[in-house]
Formats: C-alpha cells, structure tokens, sequence
C-alpha cells in the first residue's frame, strides 16, 4: 500500500511539471495565506491581488503552494500546484547534510526541485508570501528575481523579518521586497540582511481593491447583511495565534478576562466582532477547535457578539463596519489605520517590553492607545471615534506601474 501510494505522489508530481509551460510571473504562498472561501475554495487575498493586477497586464502566471501544502488544486481558487514530497524530501536530505557542516551541499539539494520548475517554467519574475528560502536560491542562481510581498507587519521587532531572518545566508533571503507603505520598506533597510535587497513601496493592493474600486466583485460576493444593532458602536477583536509565549503562566490564550469581562458587560451600546487569525481556521492547529469552543462557552448566550461572519469576510468589508479595534498586537492594526480606525494594543510587551516601537508610524499618526489589560484605559478608548484614514499615494501607484513594467 505504501509502496502504491508513493508511485502515486511520484507520478502525480511527474505530470504536474510536465503540463507546465512559460509563464511571465510564478506566485507563491503558503495554506496560512488562503484567509476566505470564495465558491466553497480557498482564496489567498494578497496573492489574489496580484493576480488582478497582473490580468490588467496581461502577464501569465501559475501558482505554486508549499511547502506542506494541504490547500492546493480544485480547494485552491487559482488551482494552486503543490510539490509536497519533493519539498519534503530535500529539506530532509538538506537540513541533514547542514547538521554535518555540509550546507554547501544542503543548499544544492533545499534548491533542486525549485530550479527544475523555474527552468520548466522560465518566469520572468517570482512574487511569494515570504517566499520558501529553496526557492530564493534557485532564482538567485538563474538570475531570476525573486519579492517577498508584504502580508502583514514587517517590523525591527518582528519575529521573522527582525529575528530569524537576521541570522540567515543571504541567498536564503529573496532579492527585493514589495512593501505596503514607506515604514515597513525603512524597517527592512535599517536590518542587517535587507542592505543588498531592494524594497519597493507598491501599497496593501488587497485593501486598495475594495477602496478604490466599487465595482470590484467580491464586494458583490460577500455583501451581507451582518446581524447587529446600528444604534450601537461596532468593535473588531482581532485575534491572534500561539501568544503563549507572551503570557507562559497559560497553557492556552483567547484574550485576557478584562476584555472578556468588558464584552459581556457592553452589550446596550456595543457591538462585537470577534475575527479569527487565519491559522485558527484554515490550517487544522488544535488551536481553532480550543478558540472556538472558548468562544462559544463565554459569548455564545450574547445576541451582540458575532465570530462567524467577522472571520468569514473580507477584512476591507469588515472594516467598513467597524468604529474600533482590539487586539493583542495583530498587523490588522496598520489596515484599520487605513480605514481611520483606532486601535488598542494590548500585549503589555508594546508599553514597556521588546516591543514599545512595533506599529511606530500608525502610533505617529494617533492610532494607537497601549492599553495592556488595564480595565480603565480598555474602557476610555471605548469611547473614542474614527480619525482621518491614512490614504494610498501617488507614488505607490506609479512604483506599481513602473515595478510591473520590467516583466511585460
């Protein structure tokens, strides 16, 4: 049986890259990044984004999943490919021969089913969600250039881009980046292992498409009318995965009992909308069925709470909604911003820890409150109100227009 079900990936994965043809741009992602159901498949929105912009141009593409792809094929909008045992096999062989001080030769075999596609595939340009370090060694070696594009907060303090990234060979790392603002591209530039990448500020496009563009057809596809009273404020809790390593006195952590205390006490003037990280939902962590039981167990009995729909949407429809937003110290902070949306931090690392400088322009511009679990600092700004949204510029448009231009 074992011995059928290997010939059967081997064979599969054999057709897969003989159906492939030359393509302008290859696209990359991860399951973690596919954050909706669009016609019961999953949807990566920034991917998707690009995707649009990419038809404008009439630039071709393909979309590879990976590693450990479990969303791929007739589940994927895109009919994403996935390469699941070839990946597997070689960051095996690989991360072996780095134990034994072989990683010239690990760095060979991590990158070996990357460059037979892109050699398949020919790409003038690769664009990923933090694009496998296999992959940014094959293109670096064909010459290829290879963006990671911006997918949520890129910051000094951030785990990847600040931390394990700093400790990486530079031909782990991806040639450019294409960022959603000005700030993030900074953050990158002041880092050790960015100095030789370029960083190009293009926008957040996925926002930018329902901002800009009334027509766009997933407003049509996902309006709805959410179930809540339009006397009251609407406030989004945006949630976030695996922060036990924020608070290691628990074993599993939803939010802390004095927001949970305030939700259950605010229902005649407000209502709450709890949204779901997409690794709590779409990635099968044991995380999601815990969270959802927590919800259900603490707010299930409240008429002015609502989880499903919050998670189901689009962010940028949601937030059209909303008036303000909690988190521990979600990136759906520098999106609010852009819907001038207020948001409370409550991770007690960004008012006196590691992390007083995360979200440095937003809180530049008033949009942040450090409220930690403080009941009365949760509860004033409770009662601030929207400010002026930050807008997209002139020049991230035309830095799209000119960065598409070298692939048409």
């Amino acid at each position: 049986m074992f011995f059928n079900k290997f010939k059967k990936n081997i064979l599969i994965r054999i057709h897969n890259y003989k159906a492939f043809k030359n393509v302008d741009v290859l696209l990359t992602h991860q399951d973690a990044d596919c954050a909706l159901k669009i016609k019961d498949k999953a949807y990566p929105p920034h991917i998707g984004a690009l995707i649009d912009e990419l038809k404008k141009r009439n630039l071709t593409y393909i979309v590879i999943n990976g590693p450990s792809a479990k969303i791929y094929g007739d589940n994927h909008y895109f009919n994403a490919y996935e390469f699941n045992f070839s990946l597997l096999l070689t960051r095996t062989l690989s991360f072996l021969l780095d134990k034994i001080n072989l990683s010239y030769l690990g760095d060979k075999i991590k990158s070996l089913p990357w460059r037979l596609i892109l050699k398949r595939l020919q790409p003038k340009v690769i664009i990923g969600i933090q694009p496998h370090p296999g992959l940014c060694i094959a293109s670096r070696n064909l010459n290829i250039d290879v963006y990671d594009y911006q997918h949520g907060v890129i910051d000094k303090k951030h785990w990847w881009y600040g931390g394990k990234c700093k400790t990486l060979p530079i031909n782990w790392l991806p040639t450019g980046y294409l960022c959603w603002d000005q700030n993030s591209a900074n953050a990158l530039l002041e880092l050790r292992n960015y100095s030789d990448s370029s960083c190009t500020v293009i926008g957040n496009l996925w926002v930018n498409s329902f901002k800009k563009n009334e027509n766009n057809p997933l407003k049509n596809e996902f309006r709805t009318n959410l179930n809540f009273d339009k006397n009251k404020k609407n406030v989004l809790v945006s949630l976030q995965w695996g922060l036990e390593e924020y608070y290691p006195d628990s074993d599993f952590w939803v939010m802390p009992d004095t927001l949970k205390n305030i939700i259950k006490s605010r229902v005649s003037d407000t209502n709450w909308f709890i949204r779901l990280h997409p690794k709590q939902v779409y990635c099968d962590h044991a995380e999601a069925s815990k969270t959802l039981e927590y919800l259900q167990k603490e707010f299930g009995s409240l008429s002015n709470v609502e989880w499903s729909k919050s998670t189901e949407l689009p962010l940028p429809i949601l937030l059209d909604y909303i008036d303000l937003h909690i988190t521990d110290m979600s990136s759906v902070v520098i999106e609010a911003a852009m819907y001038g949306i207020r948001s409370a931090i409550m991770n007690p690392c960004c008012s006196t820890g590691n992390l007083t400088n995360l979200y440095e322009y937003e809180s530049s511009k008033g949009f942040i409150d450090k409220v930690g679990h403080d009941k009365n600092k949760i509860e004033e700004f409770l009662n601030k109100n929207k400010i002026k949204n930050i807008s997209s510029s002139n020049e991230e448009n035309k830095n799209l227009k000119d960065f598409f231009k070298n692939y048409e």
